[in-house]
C-alpha cells in the first residue's frame, strides 16, 4: 500500500510565497505537522519513506524517520 503525506509548513507557506523548486525551512509548525505524521506512520505500518530531495519535503521525512526506527 501506498500513502502520501504533504511536508510540513515551510516559512514561505506562512508567508504566501510561492516555493517551486527554492527551499524554504520547515517553520516550527511545519516541525510539529511533521511529528504527527509519526504516531499515524506506525499505526499504518510505514516501514519505507520516500521523499523528493528538495529540503522541506526531505526534513519532513527525516523527523519522520527518525521516530520509525
Amino acid at each position: 500500500m501506498i500513502f502520501f503525506a504533504r511536508h510540513g509548513e515551510t516559512h514561505w507557506n506562512f508567508e504566501k510565497h510561492l516555493q517551486s523548486r527554492s527551499d524554504s525551512e520547515l517553520t516550527l509548525q511545519g516541525i510539529k505537522q511533521s511529528k504527527i505524521l509519526i504516531e499515524k506512520s506506525r499505526e499504518l505500518g510505514v516501514s519505507q519513506i520516500i521523499s523528493s530531495t528538495l529540503g522541506w519535503a526531505e526534513s519532513s521525512a527525516q523527523i519522520i524517520a527518525s521516530e520509525l526506527k
